[in-house]
């Protein structure tokens, strides 16, 4: 049997809500007849946040107005959950709470087993109470307000309170009225990031953001950690790192109020950033979005994760070729250069032959352009290269420049075409009689103007034509090479000490001066880095208690594992100061690189950092 009437429901008003005005306007004596006349049974629970057998309550209200979907988008706690579940958990949930139980959802939804509790009491702002008389003529319960985690209003920034009505009161309409009048507690107390929570909450309720594939979700979160230097692109995270700065940004004490605490190896964060779904309550995602600078507008904006040099296809950048510099490359192999930490590496393979690659990602736009190495240059690269040298009669360094290379590669690649090689197989280099010459005379010439250099001062003075001739010409090279001196021994009666000490000490002051200069990031001083600095650290090893200059000056400037904490505190501010960033605590923490447990005066100094902050 249809209802004679049924109020109209609010902007943000929960259902129970609009069955408890209901209620009030029925003058019904107890609350399950309301509950029969909704429901069908007096059997049935009222329930706050994710109600049931809704087809059956649409029924019975015979509005064209209250349809199940409407009910379930705008009138229930499910939209929070939505985003972060599966479809086809999504699918059963939906259907649950069109035809089932109300009180299973919650733990069909992961709702039961989660760490975040679920809220005892309904919540109110006395602001809104206001708002809805002046505008409604009464006032009504805010679904926004109703998630734990939630403590001021999104609206009027201002606590929530709790209203006397519970949850395990199971067939109870509570009217806001009532429950307002009667309650005399006290605000719910406001955290730093109450009002992030409240905000990413009712964006949640207002917008439908399409579910997330766990590939997607775990994607999205990588590419995030990623930015923030948690991850590489091989996918390991630093767990540790990241449980660290995470406590650090929230505070312990939140996060186990929010229920939210990293406790053990397999907290919630490890899991939700393992690959596949498994069921986080959205606070948490929230949470995690934040410290990740993001919010849920642009997480769930953001496209799946771009490879690493885009869509395809790619820029074939085969000089020689008519379709140079436009995206005709339909092949790009992915891998990962295990020297750089899994920076990934592109290699693009055009129809012409020409075989490139380069590191990534790509994060300009004219990346695209860029050749790291030339891997096969392919059959119209070479035809163009011996048609400009015999035809045209170019030059070398002129048939380079045409086609993008260096003079030595045209000319080696000419040499090896001429030969009848191939670079579909891989070719040991061979040297030319004019390399060779070339090569030699440079040698020859720089060992006869310095007769004084021994053979390892020729080869840092001259690196590349000594590693050409070694690999290349090693018999003339030992020939044509000076003799190898005996390494120098220091010694009392060779060594003016005092000498080398004033000496030594200048150097260790340059040394130091540069490096609490603050123009790079800090790197702790000690006698291993000073002595390293100044390529001496084996006779400063050895030798230091004939050096008490230099001794000195390194003594007073080492610095303990405090005083270098304490440099990196004074460098990552004035950092801040000239990007013009607001110094924050949080923010010194996280970017000098200080881990939980750090000393007095370490926090000394950040506090004073803050205080002398606020004066500026």
């Amino acid at each position: 049997m249809r209802l004679p009437f049924f109020p109209a429901p609010y902007d943000d008003e929960l259902f129970y809500s609009v069955a408890a005005r209901y209620h009030e306007w029925s003058t019904h004596a107890a609350d399950k007849h309301t509950v029969k006349d909704l429901l069908g049974r007096q059997t049935l629970s009222a329930v706050f946040d994710l109600p049931g057998n809704l087809q059956e309550v649409c029924r019975n209200i015979g509005s064209e107005h209250l349809e199940v979907n409407r009910l379930i988008d705008d009138h229930s706690m499910f939209p929070v959950y939505r985003p972060f579940l599966a479809p086809e958990r999504i699918i059963q949930l939906e259907q649950a709470m069109a035809s089932g139980s109300g009180g299973a959802l919650h733990t069909r939804s992961g709702v039961m087993a989660s760490s975040v509790p679920m809220i005892r009491t309904l919540r109110f702002c006395s602001s809104c109470i206001t708002a809805d008389t002046e505008s409604h003529g009464e006032p009504y319960w805010h679904r926004s307000h109703q998630l734990h985690g939630v403590d001021c209003c999104h609206i009027h920034r201002i606590p929530l309170r709790e209203a006397g009505i519970i949850r395990d009161n199971k067939h109870v309409f509570s009217d806001i009225s009532q429950d307002v009048a009667e309650c005399v507690g006290n605000p719910l107390k406001l955290w730093q990031y109450s009002e992030v929570i409240a905000s990413e909450v009712n964006w949640l309720l207002t917008n439908t953001p399409r579910s997330c594939s766990s590939t997607e979700l775990s994607g999205q979160y990588h590419s995030l950690l990623r930015n923030r230097g948690y991850a590489d692109y091989n996918g390991r995270i630093k767990k540790s790192e990241l449980k660290a700065d995470f406590q650090t940004y929230y505070g312990v004490e939140y996060l186990q109020y929010l229920g939210c605490s990293l406790e053990g190896e397999s907290h919630w964060l490890a899991r939700l950033l393992r690959k596949g779904r498994t069921s986080v309550h959205p606070i948490k995602h929230i949470l995690l979005a934040h410290f990740l600078d993001s919010n849920l507008a642009d997480f769930f904006s953001r496209s799946k994760e771009l490879p690493p040099f885009g869509e395809g296809p790619w820029m074939c950048l085969n000089s020689a070729a008519s379709h140079y510099r436009q995206r005709v490359v339909t092949t790009c192999i992915i891998t990962r250069d295990y020297e750089t930490r899994g920076i990934p590496v592109g290699t693009f393979s055009c129809d012409c032959g020409f075989v490139y690659s380069r590191r990534g990602p790509d994060t300009d736009k004219d990346d695209c352009y860029k050749i790291g190495r030339i891997k096969n240059f392919g059959r119209t690269w070479e035809e163009r290269l011996v048609d400009l040298i015999n035809t045209e009669r170019k030059s070398y360094r002129a048939a380079a420049h045409i086609l993008k290379v260096d003079p030595t590669t045209a000319k080696r690649q000419y040499l090896r075409i001429q030969a009848g090689m191939t670079t579909n197989v891989k070719i040991g280099y061979q040297p030319t009689p004019d390399d060779r010459e070339e090569r030699r005379g440079r040698w020859q010439s720089y060992v006869d103007s310095h007769p004084e250099m021994n053979r390892k001062e020729v080869r840092k003075a001259l690196p590349a034509e000594f590693a050409w001739l070694y690999r290349n010409d090693k018999e003339w090279l030992d020939v044509h090479s000076p003799a190898s001196l005996p390494r120098k021994k220091w010694d009392d009666t060779r060594v003016d000490w005092k000498a080398r000490d004033r000496e030594l000490a200048n150097h260790a002051m340059s040394v130091i001066g540069t490096e609490i200069s603050g123009v790079h990031k800090p790197i702790r001083l000690t006698l291993s880095y000073i002595g390293k600095q100044m390529q001496q650290l084996a006779l400063l090893q050895q030798h230091l208690d004939k050096l008490p200059d230099t001794a000195k000056v390194i003594g007073e400037y080492s610095e303990s594992i405090d005083d270098f904490q304490v440099r990196r505190v004074k460098y990552v501010v004035n950092q801040m100061y000239e990007e013009r960033e607001t110094v924050l605590r949080w923010k010194i923490i996280r970017a000098a690189g200080l881990k939980p447990g750090f000393s007095a005066v370490v926090n000394e100094a950040i506090e004073q950092c803050l205080v002398e902050s606020l004066s500026l």
